[in-house]
């Protein structure tokens, strides 16, 4: 098995930090570790992670569980402190240039989805997605060497 290679950098005080492996995972998936990193800044929580790469174009099972096991997390956190914000976001592997899959997204999370489906951010598709209950200042960097563009959230 190889870590989740999920990482946050803050300038401010990391308060509190949990990594929840998922429960379902599919083919090489499997030995990735995926999961989700949550940390907590005050009052601010953010969710990074990384979902099954096995369906892009089309949801997936797996996916959709992955997605439930996040949610219910965020949700968990949100009934105990109304007050608190979130930042969910990471490499959700799925497309949101496809109709369908960008209307579930959308509906999924009960946070403003702040991705936009015209800037790409693994090839000619928007796979990184920043939900949030916060406006926020995101920029998207070509040229980095990675599979996919660098996200920068300024808080």
């Amino acid at each position: 098995l190889s870590d989740s290679g999920l990482i946050i950098l803050s300038k401010y005080t990391i308060e509190e930090s949990i990594f929840d492996t998922f429960n379902d995972c599919s083919k090489l998936n499997c030995l990735a570790g995926k999961g989700v990193l949550i940390i907590r800044i005050g009052d601010l929580w953010i969710f990074n992670t990384h979902l099954d790469a096995n369906a892009i174009d089309n949801l997936i099972n797996i996916q959709i569980k992955q997605l439930d096991q996040i949610n219910k997390i965020y949700n968990n956190l949100k009934n105990y402190n109304p007050n608190y914000k979130f930042i969910i976001l990471g490499d959700f592997n799925i497309n949101i240039n496809n109709y369908n899959n960008n209307i579930f997204m959308k509906n999924y999370f009960d946070l403003k989805l702040l991705s936009k489906p015209n800037k790409n951010t693994w090839k000619y598709k928007t796979l990184d997605l920043i939900y949030s209950n916060l406006n926020l200042n995101i920029d998207i960097h070509d040229n980095y060497p990675s599979d996919h563009n660098l996200i920068i959230i300024n808080v």
